[in-house]
C-alpha cells in the first residue's frame, strides 16, 4: 500500500509507514509543499493510487460528496502528541493497508480502526 500524508500530520509518520514496509509520501515533498492544495493532493494520489492520510474534515467531506480521493485514512484522534500518534498508528499500520485494499475509507479514532465505506 501507498501512503500520501497530509500536510497536517508530522512528516515522520512517512518513516513509520516505510518501516512498515509500505511506501509513502508526505505533501511537502510536492512542489507546493504544505500549501498543496486539497485538490492537487487529491489528484496526485489518486494518479499515484496512493491513501490519503489526513486529520483533515475536509477530505472526509469530499469523499462523502464526491468520492474522492479514491482512498482515505482519516485519523480522527484530536490533538495528540506525535509520541502518542505513533504508539497508536504503528501496531495498526497492516491492518489499516489491508482494510485500505477491500475499503476505500478507514477511519482511525480512540476506539481503534473503523471502516467508513
Amino acid at each position: 500500500m501507498t501512503f500520501r500524508v497530509d500536510a497536517n500530520l508530522p512528516n515522520a509518520m512517512v518513516d513509520w509507514f516505510i518501516a512498515a514496509g509500505h511506501q509513502a509520501m508526505h505533501v511537502i515533498a510536492l512542489p507546493d509543499q504544505e500549501k498543496t492544495s486539497d485538490a492537487v493532493i487529491m489528484a496526485t494520489a489518486d494518479d499515484q493510487q496512493s491513501a490519503i492520510v489526513t486529520r483533515d474534515r475536509d477530505f472526509v467531506h469530499s469523499f462523502q460528496t464526491r468520492g474522492i480521493p479514491a482512498k482515505l485514512l482519516w485519523i480522527s484522534l484530536g490533538n495528540v502528541r506525535k509520541q502518542r500518534l505513533r504508539r497508536i498508528l504503528e501496531p495498526l499500520i497492516d491492518q489499516i493497508a489491508n482494510d485500505l485494499k477491500n475499503h476505500d475509507f478507514v477511519e482511525l479514532s480512540h476506539s481503534g480502526i473503523s471502516i467508513r465505506s
